[in-house]
């Protein structure tokens, strides 16, 4: 650890969610993954457990940074143990790319997701997009897999239409 003494960690994310609760990591992602409800409230539990933990011992209170709920808390972790920074991956990648400059004479841009829904609003890559071209006035068409809940609140962020490829995301493997 003495090597890593003076090293800053920063972790890109991409949503904001926090740790746990209604908004956090196992309530929102965890029934994507396959988990039932009964499972969500246990690892809801069990990540509120840990934050309580890195709360007394570390004196770190982690668990509503924006972020913290990323890849099932390891934007927590990356706080708590690393003392690190966690900062919108799309934003960064943006700024990197110079894009403000890159769509200065776009007519339309065009981007997609696997599924659009309320969760795209919380960092995602087509939101993050898409707010940089409403700035520049700049038409944005998505097309995703799929069309969920919540989906229609991407239009206040800059989105123009939003299109789906299937009515529902479906397995299309061929079945022996």
């Amino acid at each position: 650890l003495e090597k890593l003494k003076n090293c800053k960690v920063t972790a890109m994310c991409d949503i904001d969610n926090p740790m746990y609760g209604e908004n956090g990591a196992a309530f929102v992602f965890a029934p994507q993954k396959g988990a039932d409800e009964n499972m969500v409230k246990m690892l809801d539990n069990n990540l509120r457990s840990l934050s309580e933990k890195i709360k007394k011992n570390l004196n770190k209170d982690v668990s509503n940074i924006k972020g913290s709920g990323a890849a099932g808390a390891f934007g927590a972790g990356v706080c708590a143990f690393f003392n690190g920074k966690l900062k919108s991956g799309i934003e960064i990648i943006l700024d990197l790319i110079d894009f403000d400059k890159l769509i200065s004479d776009a007519d339309i841009i065009f981007t997609g997701e696997g599924q659009i829904d309320s969760q795209s609003l919380n960092g995602k890559v087509v939101i993050g997009i898409s707010k940089r071209a409403k700035k520049q006035n700049i038409p944005v068409i998505v097309v995703a897999g799929s069309i969920g809940e919540g989906a229609e609140k991407a239009y206040d962020e800059g989105v123009s239409a939003i299109f789906s490829i299937n009515q529902k995301a479906e397995d299309y493997s061929i079945s022996r």
